[in-house]
């Protein structure tokens, strides 16, 4: 596949290129709240039970396209790596009008590649609705895995 889109985590310089990405999900978000929750809230040392990484996708121009924070729950962190283990995937956008396609297919192509390294059997995307960015800043548990979508990983 031609890589047309570099994905990569979300730089303290693009934070704010990235709001106008994370406002669709929920236009009611200021970039105070932004900016804070990629500073502070979602750091390596966990938040909700969870720690994780907001990632970006730009296209050659640096425009950026798409954006998805994954992580991995607490329990999965700790515990030994096994079918079980998932990365959660609470946000996932691709905002590109002309190949939104393309974006998707790259930024699910790296986390493949990412739950694959971190020893996952499987990616769980979190249903997009306006419970999602409330469910992450109020450190609600990941929905059930019927709710979104599971891919299993092969290839671990």
């Amino acid at each position: 596949m031609n890589k047309s889109y570099a994905v990569s985590p979300l730089s303290e310089d693009k934070v704010d290129r990235a709001f106008p990405l994370i406002r669709s999900l929920e236009p009611d978000l200021d970039l105070d709240a932004w900016r804070r929750f990629c500073r502070e809230g979602f750091e390596e040392t966990g938040h909700n039970g969870i720690a994780g990484t907001v990632f970006v996708a730009s296209n050659p121009r640096g425009y950026l396209q798409g954006l998805c924070v994954a992580a991995l729950p607490e329990e999965a962190r700790e515990g030994p790596a096994s079918q079980a283990r998932v990365l959660e995937v609470p946000i996932f956008i691709a905002a590109s009008a002309a190949d939104r396609d393309g974006v998707a297919a790259e930024m699910m192509e790296f986390l493949e590649a990412y739950g694959r390294d971190k020893v996952c059997g499987g990616i769980h995307i979190w249903p997009l609705d306006r419970d999602t960015w409330k469910r992450l800043v109020e450190h609600a548990p990941p929905p059930a895995a019927a709710a979104g979508v599971t891919i299993p990983l092969a290839g671990r």
